[in-house]
């Protein structure tokens, strides 16, 4: 089926069964909170499933998929934006940090509370973008949820939601794709010889493959030395500052910062129980992980430097080689 204008949804077999199955026999919970690597494809399944529960299922379509009935006279409304039981929140595009008001939340809901006696869908990207009052009110409909109102949470760190939230949502997580899925995605973008340039680097999350072009590839064959022959101590402190100098003159910090994340969320995958390629145990890439997306909204929601965020994140990464943790900070 076309699905209206939006993109086929590649992949993410398993959560779509599951979905599926919880619209039909009529178990479908007022909340799910859908979690996974940024760049995996949660906003465009959470989209998909919006169709699905305010237009119903292609009656010829694929029975263990989100195939929308494209035939259904709304799916176009939905397309245009202005179907009245659809509803997004999200921060402001024109925003200077990524922070979903308390203002366009009470808006939002207020906006729900006057549709029809439809079902309705509101999907909120990213839930983490929440700030305290938002996260408050979005909480108090979670706990008296309407009828036939469905939330859709997106999370790239469920970790930094409210409990509370988290309690009141079915969590369904969603994996990096195959290398088949990852391939199909790709494709639509890049030729043949880039998707194959990209499969090792994007470690099954398609959206992060823009990246990786031009500048990117040299930034993370530089990360890529540092972090698999660097050494604890006075070395590591001088090749970090050498690493840090090159990139700041190159004047691409900031895609510096996100391509180590990416480098970090895949080395925290592949890493055994023990010791992975950066001589650093799975654990302790998984707590640097949490310190380094908290350093990184920080620069973003503070304007903290990117030069010092940078520098910090090298300093973390050399104390957990030393064999000390970073602190981690607290939400």
């Amino acid at each position: 089926m076309s699905e209206g204008t939006l993109p086929a949804l590649i992949g993410h077999g398993a959560v779509q069964k599951t979905l599926r199955t919880m619209i039909e026999s009529g178990k479908m919970p007022h909340a799910v909170l859908l979690t996974g690597p940024e760049g995996i494809g949660k906003r465009l399944l959470a989209e998909h499933l919006a169709r699905c529960l305010l237009c119903g299922f292609a009656p010829l379509g694929l029975p263990d998929l989100l195939d929308v009935d494209d035939a259904h006279p709304r799916l176009a409304q939905i397309d245009a934006g202005a179907h009245p039981d659809f509803f997004i929140l999200e921060p402001a595009e024109d925003a200077k940090t990524k922070t979903i008001k308390v203002a366009d939340t009470r808006d939002l809901l207020m906006n729900v509370g006057l549709s029809g006696e439809e079902a309705r869908v509101i999907i909120v990207d990213a839930a983490e973008y929440m700030n305290v009052a938002s996260a408050n009110a979005i909480l108090k409909n979670l706990e008296e949820p309407g009828t036939k109102t469905y939330w859709v949470l997106i999370s790239h760190a469920p970790s930094k939601l409210l409990p509370t939230i988290i309690s009141r949502c079915r969590t369904v997580r969603m994996s990096p794709l195959n290398e088949e899925d990852v391939t199909k995605v790709l494709a639509k973008d890049y030729d043949d010889e880039a998707v194959q340039n990209l499969l090792p680097l994007v470690q099954g999350v398609p959206g992060v493959a823009s990246m990786f072009a031009g500048k990117s590839e040299e930034l993370g064959g530089l990360l890529d030395s540092f972090f698999t022959t660097c050494a604890p101590g006075a070395k590591g402190k001088t090749a970090a500052f050498a690493l840090s100098d090159k990139i700041g003159q190159k004047r691409v910090l900031p895609l510096a910062i996100d391509i180590l994340m990416v480098k970090l969320a895949a080395e925290a995958r592949s890493a055994s129980k023990s010791v992975g390629a950066w001589g650093v145990s799975s654990y302790a890439l998984s707590h640097l992980y949490d310190v380094y997306l908290w350093r990184k909204r920080r620069m973003e929601e503070v304007n903290i430097s990117p030069a010092l965020t940078f520098d910090a994140m090298l300093e973390d990464f050399l104390s957990a080689k030393s064999g000390v943790l970073p602190r981690k900070p607290l939400r």
